[in-house]
């Protein structure tokens, strides 16, 4: 987004044109493990109650 300054700012009320970006590798994994953490964090719940269920029990009325 550096490159194509896509964020454009209005010259006369600040003092740069487009808004810099900047990737830090650090940003970039604390990121994805919080996307990771998340996702594993939300398959709990449906995972435990899937382990309670018999086969046969869920599969008789189907």
């Amino acid at each position: 987004m550096d490159r194509y300054q896509l964020l454009r700012l209005p010259v006369d009320v600040y003092q740069v044109t487009y808004v810099p970006f900047i990737i830090e590798p650090l940003d970039v994994g604390v990121v994805l493990l919080a996307a990771n953490a998340v996702c594993l964090f939300v398959t709990l719940h449906p995972s435990r109650r899937a382990a309670g269920i018999e086969p046969a029990e869920a599969l008789r009325y189907q």
